[in-house]
């Protein structure tokens, strides 16, 4: 009778794992089932041919797309393979982090089992899911910025609990060679794509840097981010990376008032808007966290009653009631919903680790050392969202979605840790950690499945099932318009040799990608972008150009503040749009957004009955 009631108890114990597992498992189907679906023909677009086109950008500090146009050519050029690159990312920054965590309590002498690891692993995914939860799927600035903060927040913080073990000092010279190492590349990598979390993380770096470590001292620690930081712009400078002229780009966003004006997102103004989505996501999150604090304490006074029956029950009505209050987060927006969701994460696993105190840690070193250490540490994984998510003009919470992953494993690991000292003691209180963990899985492979039916600026991913013959799209299912679409511009784009040829895309980045992708301006001309049309100018002012397509897409009329403003660029290098050029091809469909104008400047002109192209 025994053998059975114990065989019951650990099957019990399995089932949280099931579960998540089961949720896990069915979120990433509709994710590898939507990958090819759909497609964004205003931001993931601009990003395509930014990528492609591996364009100096001029006036914006970009330069993402020359770390990832050598992997671009090197998959085959097409969306599909920047897609799988970035669910692959996902999936092993969620290994990785979960290894450098483990690796952080072995040094602290911190012990979780298997099953732990492995429900925290399944807790990480959290961080995948509310990624891809947000229609925008494709692989930018945002995943590079998120994947390398979050990485070199983990690095920072196993060196700081390799300074905290007492270790030999040998056995630490070896380990914390590469980490820091590391640190120094992810710095630079960050720098250099995404300036702005780059100039964040080295704040954060120069923090760990200054805290004590009598195992590997601050000169180690300088001579090997340094080296790291030199073999990374060692590398650039091989491949090409045009680092004076992103450098300019930096520059003069700082320093020069007109490119500044063009940008046109004042520093004051981001800081304001930081400030007031970080207070609404807060108080949308503060009774789940309040209650989250509350069934922390009730869990920790259940383990010193020995589970009475006061505090079972107090326990299981606290952990009713955060289910409730995390399912009726306010759903205003996706953006907004996620950015909470992410925000209680962080604070949740914050909390936790409160709770327990550094149960269990052995830790050397003085008390000044250690709370030094502790604070530093603590700052930094705080932090590490925020370093992705700086510089955006979004809601800042909802920007943390790209970089969810590291805040998932902090809540991950502290909630394992409450629920096998609850387990060790069998007190009830064991069943808030697992109603926490399945109820933050499910909601966001929820999410997931809400973003298919649901997607940014295209209809139902479950409906779009035509293929394209354009190159770019091999593998990808659209909208029978879309695909009819790029089939035109594709094929307009070999018909009339546009390879290597200038052209400039009028609101229609989606356009230009199928077409010949050129770098020569903003892939995304708009009137509200300033610094697009001002692409245009300067482009122009390095020379006129001998040849050059216009598209002129039908919600681009003549009179249009977009249309005009291209005009008016073009116009400063004495090129008149359109009086100097032809119409090259045309193309009338139901829906306006697909007519298509292609204008070529003289004298590259066409026969008469080029409106009636291709036949």
């Amino acid at each position: 009778m025994s053998v059975w009631r114990s065989r019951a108890v650990q099957a019990l114990r399995l089932f949280p794992l099931g579960l998540m597992a089961a949720t896990a498992f069915v979120a990433y189907a509709v994710i590898v089932w939507t990958l090819p679906r759909g497609f964004d023909w205003t931001d993931e677009a601009f990003v395509d041919v930014m990528i492609a086109s591996n364009r100096v950008a001029v006036g914006e500090p970009w330069g993402f797309q020359h770390l990832l146009n050598p992997l671009y050519v090197l998959t085959g050029e097409s969306v599909l393979a920047l897609r799988i690159m970035r669910l692959g990312g996902y999936v092993l920054l969620s290994v990785a982090l979960v290894l450098l965590a483990r690796a952080i309590l072995r040094r602290l002498s911190i012990a979780v089992g298997r099953s732990g690891w492995l429900a925290v692993l399944l807790i990480a995914q959290v961080g995948t899911f509310v990624a891809w939860s947000y229609p925008p799927r494709y692989l930018s600035h945002n995943e590079l910025a998120s994947w390398l903060s979050q990485i070199g927040v983990a690095l920072a913080l196993l060196s700081l609990a390799w300074g905290l073990s007492g270790t030999d000092a040998r056995l630490a010279a070896r380990a914390l060679w590469p980490v820091w190492l590391g640190l120094g590349a992810a710095t630079a990598l960050l720098v250099f794509a995404k300036v702005t979390s780059g100039v964040a993380f080295a704040a954060v770096l120069a923090l760990i840097y200054l805290v004590p470590n009598s195992t590997f001292r601050a000169w180690k620690r300088g001579t090997a981010a340094g080296a790291g930081a030199a073999a990374v712009l060692l590398l650039l400078w091989g491949s090409g990376y045009p680092i004076r002229a992103y450098w300019h780009n930096v520059t003069s966003l700082f320093l020069d008032p007109s490119a500044q004006a063009d940008f046109d997102h004042p520093i004051s103004e981001l800081v304001a808007m930081y400030g007031r989505t970080l207070a609404d996501a807060g108080k949308a999150v503060l009774p789940a966290l309040a209650l989250f604090a509350l069934a922390m304490v009730t869990a920790r006074l259940a383990r010193r009653h020995s589970g009475g029956g006061a505090w079972r029950w107090a326990s299981w009505l606290l952990g009713a009631l955060l289910v409730v209050a995390l399912l009726r987060l306010p759903k205003v927006s996706v953006w907004d919903y996620l950015g909470a969701l992410i925000v209680f994460l962080g604070l949740a696993g914050v909390i936790g680790l409160l709770v327990l105190r550094g149960e269990g840690a052995t830790t050397h070193g003085s008390a000044a050392h250690r709370r030094i250490a502790v604070a530093a540490g603590g700052i930094a994984l705080t932090a590490a969202p925020f370093i992705s998510a700086v510089g955006t003009n979004n809601n800042l919470p909802g920007q943390f979605l790209f970089a969810a992953t590291l805040w998932a494993v902090l809540l991950g690991v502290a909630l394992v840790l409450l629920a096998e000292h609850d387990m060790a003691l069998r007190s009830p209180a064991q069943v808030i950690p697992v109603a926490i963990v399945c109820t933050l899985l499910l909601m966001s492979a929820l999410a997931v499945k809400a973003s298919a039916d649901e997607p940014y600026r295209t209809p139902s991913l479950w409906s779009q099932d035509t293929t394209t013959s354009a190159p770019e799209f091999r593998g990808m299912l659209l909208t029978k318009g879309e695909a009819e679409w790029m089939d035109w511009m594709s094929n307009a784009g070999k018909s009339l040799h546009a390879d290597g040829v200038p052209t400039i895309a009028i609101s229609s980045p989606g356009a230009l990608y199928a077409f010949n992708h050129s770098g020569y301006a903003n892939p995304r001309i708009e009137s509200y972008l300033p610094v697009s049309v001002s692409s245009v100018r300067s482009a122009c002012r390095k020379g006129p150009p001998k040849d050059l397509f216009v598209l002129q897409p039908g919600t681009a009329v003549s009179d249009g503040p977009s249309t005009v403003g291209v005009a008016a660029a073009l116009a400063e290098c004495g090129i008149d749009f359109p009086g100097d050029f032809a119409l090259a091809a045309s193309r009338e469909a139901p829906e306006p957004a697909f007519d298509m104008r292609i204008w070529r400047l003289a004298p590259h002109r066409t026969p008469a009955d080029a409106s009636s192209w291709p036949p």
